[in-house]
């Protein structure tokens, strides 16, 4: 009477397997599902970030052909040459381009050192005619206030060591103190012509090199006068250019350094008699060779062009 039980009770344990198993299979499927639907999440993903790459490669591709027609385009504007290009200029970058005048500068600034690429911004008749506050007679280059800011701006990025207003100005007076050699150097024809403008009042860099007692005088008057380290500041830029035995003839003429000393010693005519002009001079030669004590380099520089004149002339009288 007992057999029939354990029957049920079989069927009762595989029933509650299969429920098991259809739980399993039921709990399989959704985890199959989820997995399936990040899948596509994360193929959607794919799919939208290889559109953006190939969007900004695109973006990449057309400003890297953009740019040198940028350049091209702005290379027609520089040399400026005239007071209209100037004040063209200015009107552009006021307008908003401001940006890419200053990176265009930086690259012709960068070309070469400071006091050459400064002509592939300006013409030389531009840089003769100009300086940043219209002092001495010159154009007043400040009057063009969104241009200069601009250049400024281009020339700290290419010079961040120094004051930019001070990189500028002197690069512009190096294209003066060559332009000023070269038209002494061009003869008798182009002095008269120099001579005949004597109501201008002269640029610092027109005094060098002093030929003469009467320039000696002029300048040691201008020196008492104002302006001792605009003075100081373009002789540190002569001397610094060679050697100081070679670079005080950027200073005195041969003929002067042959007639002069600092205490008028051995027939000589007395330099501490210009008593602007000579402290204005011994400090520029501290900071050109700061190592010496500067009376010390200049008696030194000046005899050395004494002897190198005396060894000339003893083999002139040999020959």
């Amino acid at each position: 009477m007992s057999g029939p039980t354990p029957d049920y009770l079989c069927a009762d344990q595989v029933k509650s397997q299969n429920n098991s198993l259809f739980d399993k299979v039921n709990e399989i499927q959704n985890d199959l599902n989820s997995a399936v639907s990040e899948l596509r999440g994360v193929k959607d993903a794919v799919e939208m970030l290889t559109k953006a790459v190939g969007t900004l490669t695109e973006y990449v591709e057309q400003t890297t052909q953009v740019e040198p027609e940028i350049h091209d385009k702005m290379d027609d504007y520089f040399p400026l040459k005239s007071d209209e290009e100037l004040s063209e200029i200015d009107e552009k970058i006021n307008q908003g381009r401001g940006d890419r005048y200053i990176k265009h500068m930086v690259r012709l600034l960068s070309q070469e050192k400071m006091s050459r690429s400064i002509r592939n911004i300006f013409s030389d008749d531009i840089i003769l005619s100009y300086n940043l506050e219209g002092a001495q007679h010159k154009k007043r280059l400040k009057s063009f206030e969104h241009f200069v800011r601009a250049l400024l701006l281009a020339i700290g990025q290419v010079n961040p060591s120094e004051s930019a207003e001070r990189a500028l100005s002197k690069a512009m007076r190096c294209v003066k103190t060559l332009h000023a050699g070269k038209r002494k150097s061009e003869g008798p024809a182009l002095e008269v012509k120099v001579k005949v403008k004597t109501s201008r009042k002269l640029e610092i860099f027109e005094y060098f090199p002093i030929k003469s007692d009467d320039e000696l005088s002029e300048i040691d008057e201008k020196i008492n006068k104002g302006n001792c380290d605009r003075y100081i500041e373009h002789m540190v830029l002569l001397l610094s250019r060679q050697k100081m035995s070679r670079s005080i003839r950027n200073i005195f003429s041969e003929a002067l350094i042959l007639n002069y000393n600092l205490d008028g010693s051995q027939s000589k005519k007395k330099l501490n008699i210009f008593e602007n002009f000579l402290p204005a001079l011994l400090n520029a030669v501290s900071q050109v060779e700061p190592t010496v004590p500067a009376k010390k380099a200049l008696t030194k520089a000046m005899r050395c062009v004494k002897n190198l004149h005396s060894s000339r002339k003893g083999k002139t009288n040999q020959s």
